[in-house]
């Protein structure tokens, strides 16, 4: 579990560093990074200028720090002394950047929830024994694996694992992170780019939500010489998106994919959905806001008919057609041998999905007095369909085999119990 962490030091605005302010930086996760600082000025005469867009720093170590899209301070203050607090987007530790536009990095190291378990990559050995009589632990570091995503970028797994040796305890933690390595180096926006990607992709694998545990980045030549050995200074990446640990699927058959389904190209099958969820990319956030967002029924609905519209218009060109009950018994019709017991009829789900997406986009009493509309539990299940037809559409498209689509199903509600 990650702890909250406060990095006291100085700060200031590029355009006065030579008056910086004594302060304190505090991290925590899944909470934006925020900066505290005292002003030797009484509050009155605060500069009430526009924040910059960058905020430098140097802990009490003198390592320097950037801090990426500050907002306005909120500040408090008497005669002689102010205080300033800032809510931070991006805390980059480590490094100094002049302006966020210079932002630039030649590795991209990413530990993210689910994908340890994801990864499947271990380097315990078991061996049978009698627990009764000793116990013993036999571990050997995984070797890397590299593939190539283009001729720039191509990413590593490593499996880094931490050792505790006390007299009473001995500790053995492993885990697994992605590397992104580019020889002409990764922008901040290609950077978020690969992190979305990875989370994504994670997603359709686990079916669950999934955040970042840890973003580290290095600068090709930026470290130190020790004995004749370069060693890059670790950067970190901080920001609200930021989560800690949650417990994962250990069981390989409840996952859709995992590493072991994809390990002999997988360079070209992450090139490949790098390339689909920008292709997607409005279908696939209108989907993602029903997986990251808690929403009423109705409005997860039309999040929902709207990655299907726009999903059917990118794939197929249909975005001049108006035949919006057409696309979804077209895409129904697709994976009709998948859905049986959920939708038995393409044409009938099809008309009723079109009414309600009707009814909740521009209210008509009329299709409630004909009954399509459905509120609570059955709004809820309709909604389950939809979510698990458009998963097949994405799954399809990643090249995952359809006899995995039977995985899909544990996300249906076994009861819905409605308080009314």
């Amino acid at each position: 579990m990650k702890e909250k962490r406060e990095i006291v030091g100085q700060w200031w605005l590029p355009s006065t560093a030579d008056q910086p302010w004594v302060g304190s930086l505090v991290l925590e996760p899944s909470k934006g990074p925020r900066l505290r600082v005292t002003v030797p000025k009484a509050y009155f005469s605060l500069s009430k200028e526009e924040t910059p867009p960058i905020l430098h720093g140097r802990n009490e170590c003198g390592i320097p720090n950037t801090l990426l899209f500050p907002g306005r301070p909120r500040s408090q203050g008497a005669a002689a002394l102010s205080q300033l607090d800032f809510s931070v987007g991006y805390a980059v530790l480590g490094v100094e950047f002049p302006n966020r536009e210079s932002f630039l990095v030649h590795s991209l190291a990413i530990k993210m929830q689910h994908l340890y378990e994801w990864g499947g990559i271990t380097g315990f050995t078991n061996e049978h024994q009698n627990p009764f009589e000793s116990i013993h632990v036999h571990y050997k570091q995984p070797d890397e694996q590299s593939f190539v995503i283009n001729s720039d970028l191509s990413l590593e797994l490593q499996s880094p694992f931490s050792f505790k040796n006390n007299l009473s305890e001995k500790n053995l933690r492993e885990s697994l992170s992605i590397w992104f390595n580019s020889n002409q180096g990764l922008a901040f926006s290609k950077c978020q780019e690969l992190i979305d990607a990875l989370r994504s992709m994670l997603h359709f694998a686990i079916l669950s939500p999934v955040y970042p545990l840890q973003i580290n980045a290095r600068i090709k030549d930026y470290g130190h010489t020790f004995e004749n050995k370069f060693i890059a200074h670790d950067i970190e990446i901080w920001s609200s998106i930021i989560r800690e640990p949650v417990e994962s699927e250990f069981f390989p058959d409840r996952w859709v994919f995992q590493f072991k389904d994809v390990q002999s190209d997988f360079g070209i099958f992450f090139s490949k959905w790098m390339d689909l969820a920008q292709k997607y990319r409005e279908p696939l956030e209108c989907y993602f806001t029903t997986i990251y967002h808690p929403l009423p029924h109705s409005v997860e609905h039309l999040c929902l008919t709207q990655a299907f519209e726009a999903y059917h218009g990118i794939k197929f060109g249909s975005h001049k057609q108006q035949d919006f009950k057409g696309k979804v018994q077209e895409l129904t019709e697709t994976y009709k041998e998948h859905l049986n017991g959920l939708v038995d009829d393409a044409e009938e789900f099809a008309t009723t999905v079109t009414h309600n997406r009707n009814h909740y986009t521009h209210y008509n009493p009329k299709w409630k007095q004909e009954g399509r509309v459905v509120e609570g539990a059955k709004l809820y299940r309709l909604n389950e369909k939809l979510r698990l037809i458009f998963q097949m559409c994405v799954l399809s498209d990643m090249g995952i085999s359809a006899q995995r689509f039977v995985r899909l199903r544990r996300q249906l509600a076994d009861h819905i119990v409605e308080y009314v």
